[in-house]
Formats: C-alpha cells, structure tokens, sequence
C-alpha cells in the first residue's frame, strides 16, 4: 500500500470532535439539573457530541493502519508513543497541582501520592481517552500485521473478533453485578482496550478504506434515525430513573458508534478537498492542537467553575463551550511558542514536519528559511555577476529574506564592493525592523499590495544573513510600487507582480544612491488581472496621463459642443462623458458635465483646464 496524503477531512472531524468534547462535558451539568425546555435541546445536542470519542478513535485507527511504519517497533516506542504519554504526564502534572490547590491539601507527600496513583488510572475522567489510545498504539503492530497477512478478508475477520470481544461491555451493563465479574475480559484494568474502542479504531481503518460511495441522504438519514433513538431513550431512561440516564448514548450501546460511522462518511464523501489557503491555515493551527485542548479543556472547565456557577441554559452552555475552545487554544499556542514547553503540552516539536518526512518520504521545504532554498537563489546573484561584473549595486526585494541573502551571500563572497541593498513594502518592513532591533521581531499586521513579500516576521537564518551581507534595506508605500509596476508594463513590457516591481519602485523613487551602475531583481509576475486594471488607472491618474474634470456650465445649448471643442483644440482625448443637470445643489439654469480624458501628462492637462477657464467654465 502507498504511504497516504493528507486526509483533508480529518481535520473538519477533528474540529468537530473537540467542540464536542467540550460541549458535552460542559452539558454535563445543566442536564443533570432537571429536565426542562432547555434540557431536551441539550440532550439531542450531547447525545450528537459523543460521537466525539468515536471519531477520534476512528481517525486514529485509519491513520496507523495506513502507515507503513505501524510495524516498526522503533518508531512505535520513539516516535509515536512519547507524543501521547508526554502530554499526558505533562498535564496530569497541572490538573494534579490544581486539584490539590482546589482541596487545599497541597504538600510534596499528598503530589508524590497522586502522581503515583495517575499511573493506575486517569486523575481526571477525560485522561482515559490517552491511556486507552496508548494501549491501541501498542496493539497497532499485531493489528497492522494481521491486516497485511490477511488482505481483505481479514480485514473483516479483524473487526468481527474485535467486535466479538467487544460484547463484554455491553454485557457488563446489563448483568447484575455478581455475573458481571465473568465476563469482564480486560486484564489491564483502566485500559479497556478489549472494550468496543479497538472494534471503533479498527472500523476507522473500514471506513477510511471503503471506496464506494454511500448515497449522502442514506447517511443524513441514517445518523438523523439515530440521534433520533439515542435523545428519545435517554429522555425515556431518565423520566424512569429519575436521574439523568447515559445508557443510550455510551459507546457500549453501539448507537453512538453507529452515528460516528455516519458522521465519519459524510465527511469523507463532502469533505476532502482542500479548502482555501486561510482555510487550512486555520484549520491547521487548530488541528496541531488539538490533543492539547483535549487535554486541558477540564482544567480550564475546573477552573471556571472555581469562580463562577455552571450555565443553565442552552445558550449558556454553548457560550462556555466556545469561551473554553478559545481560552485552551489561546494558552496551548502561547505554550506551543516556548520550545522547552512545546512538546511537553502538545506532543508536537518544530522536528514535526521533519518526522513526517522521515516517515513518508515527502519533502518538508520552508518557504525562505532553509539553507538549500537560500542557496537556490543565491544562483541569481551568482547570474547577475557573470552577466555584469562591473555592476556597483543591487536591488533586492525582501520578505522572509531568503531570495535577498541568498544573492547577498553570493555577491558578497565573490565581489564584497558591490552593494547590496534591501526593498520591503513599507506596511510589511519585518526585516528592517528587525535589523533595528537587533534581532528577529514579529509585526502585528502586514498590509501592501505587495503579497510575495507581505512577511511579519523574518527568518532566524535569513536574518543572519541579511544582517551580515545586506548594506541597506529601503521602503516604499503602495503607490510607488503601483507606479513601478505601470512603468515596467509600459517601458519595459514586462508584467512584474507587486514584490517583484519594489526593487524599481526604490530606484525610480531615490531611495537610495543610484549612481553607477544598477540592477533590479525583478523576482515574479504572480499578479491578479483585476489588480492591474486598478494599478493602471490609478498610475494613469496620478501621472497626468488620464484627468478627470468636473466643470460647471449653463444648461443652454451649445455648451456641450463649446467644452468639446475647447479640449480637442488643445489635444486632448475624451474617453468618457456624463452629463448631469438633476443634482439637487446645482441651480436650475446650471448643469455638471464629468468628463474622464486622455492628456499627455500634468502640464498638458493643466492647459486643457486653463483654456477650459478662459472660456468661461469653471472647472474642479
């Protein structure tokens, strides 16, 4: 089997997994209140969010039982297992010292007890999700190998045992206790890994593996019957028992999976082409965190109950469930940035990516922070001296710094007289700001129509670089990079995009010294046809090439043809007349006439609008 792509839709599941997760345990209270109008809206929506626990364990599934590495035991005990029991230690640790603070009974031997007592079982309810996901991780090996031994049949066997062995758990529900003792299978306590989890990890692996198409309304159908029994049991349990009943909406009843199983599909069938690039950004920042927002979203939960009562309503709960969401993501990205803390709170490192390409054989390649990349386009620099070896400067733009110290680099190593000078659009300038202040900043914002060098923040190597061979960084605002883009269509009739056009923008505008002899890195022609329209109007205007007039004349006949005749005579071109004599601030025996022309420059328009004047029109 290939190694796998990116499974687009995991990360939409993995969204919804997590607010669910919240949202349940968030739920928890205002359903265990007493049944009211809000409850049942609650309890449809809670018993929607514990597919969560099945989803995650699907996914997990799939993703190992697809890997080719599953098998080695190597990557298993280095690789995949730290990432869960990492996170796991590090926040058993937190939720330890909170509860303890919580209880006031915090001293070193009440910790050392707790901490060892983590080691039997979860020390909060939402832990068991890694202790039982480590077990499966442990298992995968035999799993994996079982698959490939037994190709597709086995596929199926492997589910029907794991199924099979699954039983237990239902049984355990609902024998009385003194029978329930012998069928309880799972030797490894607060694992349960022979529960119904390991037949959900490996019906993932199905699913993710199923190549026909199921038809979308069967699906919506079948998980609207199914929410439908598990809210109307849970409701009907409840009104019998008295107490708030979860019996239907437990994994082990199987309606729960058989929802996930829905879910799982629909996704999967709707889901998995890439979204737009801010799409996967986003989703991606969340997605890389969401173990850790797993993990510390009861803390959080915990936290806030510790200062203020638990909502009551829908609209209550709904509101703490996103407030957590927010609040968890904001303090495990803060976290995620602190490289000694990063792994401990997410099971993640920087070396992620170089991981993945490990294990998969892609290529991970940082858009301008990589030394292969720098030195690709230190090429350029190499080029320019070949060409030109008695050139005294060039002109580089600048956004993460890779193509600018890259030629720096080249250049300097071989002619260290010829200067190297810097562009960066004056509403993204991370580089000379950084070079100000010494080291790498980050800008909260970076806006110019310059989108190839729109860069907060520069690179840690790229600054190095650019600190050690570049000789000045320069800026230039929008309009002189519109103007620059204009000048090169028409005078150089090349279609230069924003960043690629800022080297000229600097030259045409003084920036610097351009004496001798200089060269403009002209770097890319990635610009979008509306956005050249824009440029050339606007350069047009403001070079004088293209006027517009507002001129105030008496609505008589013949003025029209008078003010025509007044701009032909000296030469100019109309391209566009609008005639206007209803404008309520006018005088009833005056009209406006806007007219947009073609004039040569400043000082030909300047004349069009003198001889305008002198016939008696007055003109703004």
């Amino acid at each position: 089997m290939n190694e796998r792509a990116h499974v687009e839709y995991f990360d939409w599941l993995r969204i919804i997994a997590a607010l669910s997760v919240i949202f349940m345990h968030t739920a928890a209270g205002p359903l265990r209140a007493g049944i009211n109008t809000s409850w049942h809206l609650l309890n449809v929506c809670t018993s929607l969010a514990f597919t969560a626990v099945p989803l995650f364990f699907m996914m997990s599934g799939y993703l190992l039982m697809t890997s080719r590495k599953t098998a080695d035991i190597s990557v298993l005990l280095r690789h995949r297992l730290p990432r869960l029991v990492v996170p796991l230690a590090g926040w058993t640790v937190v939720a330890v010292l909170w509860q303890m603070f919580l209880a006031h009974t915090l001293t070193p031997g009440a910790i050392r007890a707790q901490l060892v007592a983590a080691l039997n079982g979860p020390v909060m309810v939402h832990f068991w999700y890694l202790y039982t996901l480590i077990a499966l991780y442990v298992l995968s090996p035999i799993l994996y190998g079982g698959i490939r031994t037994l190709g597709k049949p086995g596929r199926v066997y492997l589910f029907v045992l794991a199924a099979a062995v699954s039983v237990h758990t239902v049984l355990l529900t609902v024998l009385p206790d003194g029978a329930a003792q012998y069928v309880d299978l799972d030797i490894f306590g607060k694992l349960k890994i022979f529960g119904g989890h390991m037949a959900t990890f490996v019906l993932g692996y199905l699913l993710g593996s199923y190549e026909k198409k199921i038809p979308n309304w069967l699906l919506v159908l079948g998980a609207a019957g199914t929410l439908a029994v598990i809210s109307v049991g849970t409701w009907l349990l409840t009104v019998r028992t008295g107490e708030f009943n979860q019996n239907f909406q437990n994994q082990s009843s199987g309606f729960e999976i058989v929802l996930a199983a829905c879910i799982f599909l629909l996704c999967k069938q709707t889901c998995n082409r890439p979204p737009r690039a801010w799409v996967r950004a986003a989703l991606g920042s969340v997605v890389s965190l969401s173990m850790a927002i797993y993990l510390m979203h009861n803390i959080f939960l915990s936290m806030l109950y510790s200062v203020a009562a638990s909502p009551r309503s829908f609209g209550g709960t709904v509101g703490v469930t996103l407030l957590v969401f927010a609040a968890c993501f904001a303090v495990t990205k803060t976290v995620a940035t602190v490289k000694p803390l990063c792994y401990l709170a997410t099971g993640k490192t920087y070396a992620e990516a170089c991981r993945i390409q490990k294990e998969t054989g892609a290529t991970f390649i940082h858009p301008f922070d990589d030394p292969m990349v720098i030195a690709g386009q230190g090429t350029i620099g190499l080029e320019i001296m070949d060409d030109l070896p008695d050139v005294d400067a060039i002109v580089v733009p600048i956004g993460g710094g890779g193509l600018a110290s890259g030629v720096a680099a080249a250049v300097k190593m071989l002619h260290p007289n010829v200067k190297v000078i810097g562009v960066q659009a004056s509403g993204a300038a991370g580089m000379k700001a950084s070079m100000d202040a010494g080291h790498v900043v980050a800008l909260d914002a970076a806006k110019t129509i310059a989108d190839g060098i729109a860069v907060k923040k520069p690179g840690e190597l790229t600054f190095e670089l650019c600190s050690r061979y570049v000789d000045e960084i320069v800026t230039v605002d929008d309009d002189e990079i519109a103007q620059a883009i204009l000048f090169l269509m028409e005078r150089g009739k090349m279609v230069a995009e924003g960043a690629g056009a800022a080297p000229v923008a600097a030259i045409m505008n003084h920036k610097f010294d351009v004496s001798g002899k200089v060269v403009a890195v002209i770097s890319g022609g990635n610009i979008d046809v509306t956005m050249i329209s824009r440029i050339i109007e606007k350069g047009l205007l403001r070079a004088g090439r293209m006027t517009k007039l507002r001129i105030l004349m008496q609505d008589r006949p013949g003025q029209l043809e008078m003010a025509s005749r007044i701009i032909a005579a000296e030469g100019a071109n109309v391209m566009v007349v609008h005639h206007d004599r209803t404008d309520v601030d006018l005088d009833i025996r005056d009209a406006i006439l806007e007219i947009t022309m073609e004039t040569q420059d400043r000082e030909h328009a300047q004349r069009v609008i003198h001889a305008l004047r002198e016939g008696g029109f007055k003109v703004s």
